[in-house]
Order: structure tokens, then C-alpha cells, then sequence
């Protein structure tokens, strides 16, 4: 079954670039479910598992997977830990802002990403990458900047949308290593399974029921789950056996671009004057992206 869904089966550009569409979803489904965010975060990951436990049921023995080194599991778990946290914050932060507002703070990605794999891979990465990495940093970063000075109750969305930004760069620099030890599919199996144990204990410690849920709770649970999570992040992590992380985390720019684009056609959250020049920059350093982007073989 791997082999049919592994990476050198379709073309690597695909397999991101669809990763990141998957991914920038998750803003609207969020808005649409419209329960809490920890049992929101929970769901998430709880579906997400679910088929990540379904898809390795058929892999190698438990033999192979004992020969694993402790820290190599450890950072497995690690990453489990950094994922829980970022979908907490992050889902949090549409309590207090717009999706735009929410998704935004995304695009700090690439900055984080590429300061820390440069100083634990010593990887770097063409210069012509700065002009598109230029446009969509610096474009989407002025605009919460602006935006907080129209509406200041919306920093409090701001700081905990960027607090989950910065854990999923910890969460992909991790990846880079562990997709390598266990494969992708092992790899998110792993995380997410300590991540659903860790929003479990938010939601006990938050005093949130987690059950009963209504059949369209549900319905969108498994779209974000499933759909955003299992696919969306799958593909994003594959796509690390071939690109560095720093020309991934790039590749991300995207979610925050396309779930501002999401927000306006499907719930009519229209776009400040700061927010429509951040998204022409994301969108325009996205199309230069993809054209220059090359695979590490």
C-alpha cells in the first residue's frame, strides 16, 4: 500500500504543492465546526491517528521497529508533544480573530524554519529563494502589524496564532530527521498518537467534554482530520525526503495565502487593505517559488 502512495510516485512538486491546498482548508472548517478549540484540536488528531494506524497495520514487524534507537523515538515523541501544542494555540486563536488573522502569522515559517536547519543541518539554500521568501515574509507579517492598529482587541489572537506557528517549525525541523528513521506514515502515527494523549490531558485539565458529539461535528472532525491533517500534513512530510525544509517551510507561505482566499468564498470574511496587500505579496513570492524550486535527490 506505501509503495502506491510513496513519494516517487508522483511528481514531487505535486505532492507538496497538494499537501499545502489540503492544508489551508483547516482555517474555514475550523470557523464552521465552531466548538472549542481543544475538542476541536483533539478530533483533529484523534481522526487523523486513526488512519495513520490503519495505513502502517501492514508494515514492517515489530522486530524492526525494537531496533530503533531510544533517541530516535525520542524525538518522534518530541514532535508528537510540539504538534499537540500548536494545534491548541492555534485553533485557540480563532476564538479572538479572523481567519486571516489566525492564518497570517503562518508565514513566519520559513524565517524560523530556515534559521534553525541552517544552524542543525547546515543547509542553505539559493539566494534568488530571499526574493519570493522576501515577498511573502515581509508582506504577511505587515499585516497584523496594521491590522492591530484598526482593531487592538485582535492581539490576543495575534500572540497565540504565532506561539502555534512556532511550534509546528519546531514540529517540521524534527520531521526532517524522523521521516528518515521510520518513513512518513510511521513517523505522523507516532507524533500524532502522543499528541492526541497531550490534548486528552488540555481537555481534562480545561474541564472540556469530549463526548457526545453531533453527527455534524463530527462531519467536520473527519474533513479536518482526515482530509487536512492526514493527507494535507502527509504529503507535507513526505515531500522532506526530497526538498530541504527551509524550500518546504517556504512552500507552507501557502495555508496562510490560500486560507485567506478560503475565508472570503466560503464565509464572505473580508479582507482589510492590509491583509489584501500581504496576500498579492504571498501569492505573487508563491508563483516565483514554484518555478525555481528544486528536488534534493
Amino acid at each position: 500500500m506505501n509503495r502506491r502512495l510513496s513519494l516517487p510516485a508522483f511528481s514531487p512538486v505535486f505532492v507538496l504543492a497538494s499537501g499545502v491546498i489540503l492544508v489551508s482548508f483547516s482555517g474555514v472548517l475550523i470557523r464552521l465546526v465552531g466548538t472549542s478549540p481543544s475538542r476541536i484540536a483533539l478530533y483533529r488528531v484523534v481522526f487523523a491517528f486513526i488512519m495513520y494506524v490503519a495505513v502502517t497495520s501492514g508494515q514492517k514487524p515489530k522486530t524492526e521497529l525494537m531496533q530503533k534507537s531510544f533517541k530516535q523515538y525520542a524525538l518522534a515523541v518530541t514532535a508528537g508533544v510540539f504538534l499537540a501544542l500548536h494545534f491548541q494555540l492555534w485553533i485557540s486563536a480563532f476564538e479572538h480573530t479572523t481567519i486571516a488573522g489566525a492564518v497570517i502569522p503562518l508565514s513566519l515559517q520559513p524565517i524560523v524554519i530556515g534559521v534553525v536547519s541552517r544552524l542543525i543541518y547546515q543547509e542553505t539554500f539559493d539566494r534568488f529563494m530571499l526574493i519570493p521568501l522576501g515577498l511573502m515574509a515581509g508582506g504577511m507579517v505587515l499585516m497584523p502589524t496594521l491590522d492591530r492598529m484598526i482593531s487592538p482587541s485582535l492581539a490576543r489572537g495575534d500572540l497565540l496564532a504565532i506561539a502555534g506557528a512556532l511550534m509546528v517549525c519546531v514540529f517540521v525541523v524534527i520531521a526532517r530527521t524522523g521521516v528518515r528513521h521510520f518513513g512518513a506514515f510511521r513517523f505522523n502515527k507516532i507524533s500524532y498518537g502522543v499528541a492526541m494523549v497531550v490534548l486528552l490531558g488540555f481537555s481534562y485539565s480545561q474541564s472540556t467534554a469530549v463526548w457526545p458529539i453531533t453527527s455534524r461535528e463530527l462531519f467536520y472532525y473527519i474533513l479536518i482530520g482526515v482530509g487536512c491533517s492526514f493527507f494535507g500534513y502527509t504529503f507535507i512530510v513526505m515531500s522532506l525526503r526530497r526538498f530541504k525544509s527551509v524550500n518546504v517551510s517556504i512552500a507552507l507561505i501557502g495555508e496562510p495565502v490560500m486560507g485567506i482566499l478560503w475565508g472570503w468564498l466560503f464565509l464572505r470574511e473580508s479582507l482589510t487593505m492590509p491583509q489584501f496587500v500581504g496576500f498579492a505579496c504571498g501569492l505573487a513570492g508563491l508563483a516565483i517559488y514554484f518555478r525555481r524550486i528544486k528536488v534534493d535527490y
